[in-house]
């Protein structure tokens, strides 16, 4: 049975006036708001003035739930309580309410926000399918291409779970094999570092053999075996050789020729004097 209560009223003749109105639930004929509020909350309105409307909750800044007004917060939101959190594009069916976790609104465990904070979706893991980036981003830097993968520039850690970022060159960081050979061919990580195995050395995105001056190569790169040798030495018919020689204990090639043509000019220019000087005397 609906309870009845009387409400004064003042006119602008200062006059007083008294109606009697039940109290009403959402979605019963009203004619005040204050009908609605009674069991609907303050953020129940009557959608009528002195005519019969019907008492709804305000919906630009509040929502139903169980018969009463709470207000609307989404995703990563401030709230109050459970209610509080609105999740308006959750799939029909599933829960419509989010978690009030220590005043923000959140998702239940095993989802995660969609990008409009308007629905949780479920995570998934590396090679699980997958509708869209943001269900793989419970791994760091994976996206969905029908399942969950890393995206470019990245590459799977050893024991699947992560993705690292893949090494474009040799001397870049890493903590993993893995990211030391996506892009550079036969590249291992030691001690942090993008280098190549034993015997090896990096030139460009590949792993050459080491070959020394001297001895029988396939080409120039296997005969750069540092960053010192870049343009010093080539593979000629075969054998690893200095561009400008080497030095006196054979333990490097030298960087230009032992006598350029500057050099030689200044030779011909100091003879050139020396002769004119004799002639002198």
């Amino acid at each position: 049975m609906k309870s009845e209560y009387i409400r004064i009223f003042g006119t602008l003749s200062g006059l007083y006036s008294c109606h009697i109105f039940s109290d009403a639930k959402l979605g019963d004929v009203c004619r005040r708001s204050l009908q609605c509020q009674i069991s609907a909350g303050p953020l129940a309105i009557c959608n009528g003035y002195m005519t019969d409307g019907i008492c709804v909750c305000n919906s630009t800044i509040s929502h139903e739930v169980a018969g009463e007004c709470y207000e609307t917060k989404y995703l990563n939101e401030y709230c109050r309580v459970d209610q509080n959190c609105l999740l308006p594009e959750n799939p029909i069916g599933e829960d419509r309410l989010g978690l009030c976790y220590y005043g923000v609104c959140s998702c239940r465990i095993g989802k995660r926000p969609a990008k409009n904070n308007r629905s949780c979706i479920e995570n998934r893991m590396m090679d699980q399918k997958c509708e869209n980036d943001i269900q793989c981003q419970m791994t760091e830097n994976a996206v969905c291409r029908t399942i969950c993968l890393c995206e470019t520039g990245f590459t799977r850690s050893k024991d699947g779970k992560q993705c690292l970022r893949a090494a474009l060159k040799f001397g870049e960081p890493c903590i993993e094999n893995e990211q030391c050979s996506r892009y550079l061919e036969n590249g291992v990580c030691k001690k942090n570092v993008c280098t190549c195995p034993d015997k090896y050395h990096g030139y460009e995105t590949r792993c050459r053999k080491d070959v020394k001056p001297d001895e029988p190569c396939f080409d120039d790169a296997e005969c750069v075996i540092s960053k010192d040798l870049l343009n010093k030495v080539n593979c000629t018919k075969g054998i690893c050789t200095c561009t400008y020689g080497k030095s006196y204990d054979d333990n490097f090639c030298l960087s230009d020729a032992p006598y350029s043509t500057d050099h030689q000019n200044g030779l011909l220019a100091l003879s050139f004097l020396i002769a004119v000087f004799i002639n002198f005397i």
